[in-house]
């Protein structure tokens, strides 16, 4: 057993936020450029103290729940919906409709060569206050803000959350690489949110390839990369986003190219 020693440990430190993408419901994720900061806050986790015959027996925590604040000085078309705004014909923006739900990607950088990936689910946005000044002699430009809610995933095997973290310097670089092509799209799949059942099996990654067997046409499922992964529930395989597996016309039916 070694002593402790301090100030040879690896300084850590996080700085910036990038790759910020929106996920509509129901379509494509779609890159949101311009960000300027997120800034996360702590709701709830209030600490709670109980005492009998004065005398304190237990501290509980309250359970927390995911907010922050996105400053940018854009924001997607698409997130229009979100914020209520409907667009009856193109350009005729009729205000405070029906919102939609959306999820959001966006990394921080921890040090020079890692990051962290934050997925967030189930999210809704409320705009901050905006002013609309006169023009003077010097122009600035006016970014917005959102405060963002989310409502947690309700899982099996853990207690509900909104907000998941990816941390590159501690990942599977391989795990981590399928669920940015899952995020972020690929050639032939579009960027979008994985559910958490397909999240946990990818954090997980275990993958097979597909080899075909030319006299009776079935297939040999081999330890590789590139096809399937297996799943948490037993004999359940999900296709990868570069799998050559395509669907037919044929529900359940698939093609190898």
């Amino acid at each position: 057993m070694t002593r402790l020693v301090w100030g040879d440990a690896q300084r850590k430190y996080e700085a910036g936020v990038d790759r910020g993408v929106f996920y509509p419901e129901n379509s494509p994720g779609v890159v949101w450029n311009g960000l300027i900061s997120i800034d996360e806050a702590v709701v709830g986790a209030e600490l709670n103290s109980y005492y009998f015959d004065g005398i304190k027996y237990i501290d509980l925590v309250s359970s927390s729940t995911y907010q922050a604040t996105l400053t940018a000085f854009w924001a997607p078309e698409e997130f229009s919906d979100s914020l209520g705004d409907l667009a009856v014909v193109p350009g005729f923006i009729l205000t405070r409709q029906g919102r939609t739900r959306f999820g959001l990607s966006y990394r921080t950088l921890s040090d020079e060569d890692g990051y962290k990936l934050h997925v967030v689910y189930n999210a809704t946005a409320v705009p901050t206050s905006r002013s609309h000044n006169s023009l003077t002699d010097s122009t600035d430009l006016s970014p917005r803000s959102w405060t963002i809610d989310a409502v947690p995933l309700r899982s099996t095997t853990h207690r509900p959350s909104a907000h998941f973290i990816f941390d590159s310097t501690k990942m599977d670089p391989l795990a981590l690489s399928v669920i940015e092509e899952v995020l972020y799209g690929t050639e032939s799949s579009p960027a979008r949110l994985p559910g958490l059942e397909e999240i946990l099996g990818l954090t997980d990654l275990t993958t097979v390839i597909v080899i075909p067997e030319l006299v009776t046409g079935l297939a040999e499922l081999a330890p590789g990369s590139g096809d399937l992964y297996r799943t948490s529930i037993p004999g359940l395989l999900r296709a990868l986003p570069g799998t050559r597996l395509y669907e037919t016309s044929t529900i359940g039916l698939y093609r190898l190219e």
